[in-house]
């Protein structure tokens, strides 16, 4: 395994090497944490990693209970973004049907906890 933390606090541009298998670097929360997240997969691929998936977590992974990474079947989840393009996350959803800009908001991938495959 091999971590990437991303610190949207971090003001530094360069690499911390905390150990072997684990750098940090900076995130910009220019669009919240997803600009964090784009930063650390431009580092994956800068960097040449070899990787078959990427656990995006954030801050708040830990703050809001229960999460599909605890979740008995989360060994399935991974092999099975391992064989195919694919995203993976708790799905969020409104009571309510909501649309924006004609597209249906009414749910979405939590983004504290993300599973990409690498495809």
């Amino acid at each position: 395994m091999y971590y990437c933390v991303i610190d949207n606090k971090q003001t530094s541009q360069g690499v911390e090497h905390i150990s072997n298998n684990m750098v940090r670097i900076a995130g910009d929360n220019s669009s919240g944490e997803f600009s964090g997240w784009q930063r650390g997969i431009e580092f994956i691929k800068k960097s040449n990693i070899q990787f078959d998936v990427v656990l995006l977590i954030n801050d708040s992974f830990l703050v809001n209970g229960k999460n599909f990474i605890q979740d008995a079947n989360f060994p399935y989840l991974v092999d099975e973004a391992c064989k195919r393009p694919i995203i993976i996350g708790q799905v969020d959803r409104l009571k309510n049907a909501h649309t924006l800009y004609d597209f249906d908001v009414t749910t979405w991938i939590r983004t504290n906890a993300i599973l990409l495959s690498k495809g």
